[in-house]
């Protein structure tokens, strides 16, 4: 746990709200935004849960990610 992340959250006590970016895509990049506007954020890491299995759907997703996401907040 470094002392700039968000605290690590290891039960289901606490909503995703408080610890995740999730939603569409849409969601995700004025999430990301507000953080940047409020806290100055200037970098997130990624941990994607529930990947397809396939591979080719796994390429597809992450291409939505890169896409959809990270370059509308670059």
């Amino acid at each position: 746990q470094e002392r700039t992340m968000v605290e690590l959250q290891l039960d289901f006590t606490t909503g995703l709200d408080a610890w995740t970016i999730h939603g569409s895509p849409q969601d995700c990049v004025e999430t990301i935004q507000q953080a940047h506007e409020a806290t100055g954020v200037e970098y997130i890491g990624f941990t994607i849960y529930s990947l397809p299995v396939d591979v080719q759907e796994r390429i597809d997703y992450l291409q939505m990610i890169a896409e959809d996401i990270v370059a509308k907040v670059r």
